[in-house]
């Protein structure tokens, strides 16, 4: 397994981001299984496949607040190498082999668009009715998305597996997000955790970081 880069985990971000923008560009409806607004808690392992800009996988923890945060930790050989968290005022990206961290403010944006972090997590779960190809409102960006392989829930249905591609800022950006929902935990099982920017770490322009 190739280890994975803070341009890839920006790329993650990047790419998180870019869906939300794009749902909330489309008109959609509530989801049709009411019991997805059940739970408060989720995690489970996550497997990320990057193909491009660079090939790169990662497994690791992806833990869902419901709501309020989405967590991603991963592992390589038992040691925590990278974590990021987004929540409605704040997407950091933290970077241990290197030291580097990157780390943004969301806010404004997410307040113009109209979006919050249940339209996020809904899309990353497949609870929502499914993306499609389209062009983000108001820039030249695109992100296509297909999510397939459903699972069953004890709170409705939710996709295991979903590739997108998609060009951001002139760099192409594609891979897939898998979802082990036959090791989720629930609930009271989750035990969530803040992000803490380590002492003596460097911030990364996200700016420089995009046109390299």
């Amino acid at each position: 397994m190739k280890r994975i880069s803070l341009p890839s985990l920006v790329a993650i971000i990047l790419t998180l981001s870019a869906t939300v923008i794009l749902e909330g560009c489309r008109s959609h409806k509530e989801s049709a299984a009411p019991a997805a607004s059940q739970w408060t808690a989720l995690s489970l392992p996550v497997k990320i496949r990057i193909t491009e800009p660079q090939k790169a996988s990662l497994s690791g923890t992806a833990t869902f607040e419901r709501g309020r945060a989405v967590g991603l930790s991963f592992r390589m050989l038992g040691m925590e190498v990278a974590q990021a968290r987004v929540t409605a005022d704040s997407a950091t990206v933290i970077d241990k082999f290197h030291k580097k961290y990157i780390s943004v403010d969301p806010s404004d944006f997410l307040r113009r668009a109209g979006l919050d972090m249940t339209t996020l997590q809904n899309l990353l779960l497949g609870i929502d009715d499914k993306a499609a190809a389209a062009t983000v409102r108001g820039s030249n960006d695109a992100i296509s998305i297909e999510q397939t392989d459903p699972v069953d829930t004890p709170y409705g249905t939710m996709t295991a597996k979903t590739a997108w591609q998609s060009e951001i800022k002139g760099k192409n950006i594609s891979g897939t997000i898998e979802w082990d929902f036959g090791r989720a935990r629930w609930n009271d099982n989750v035990t969530t955790r803040t992000l803490t920017i380590p002492d003596g770490y460097s911030e990364v322009d996200l700016t420089k970081l995009l046109t390299h």
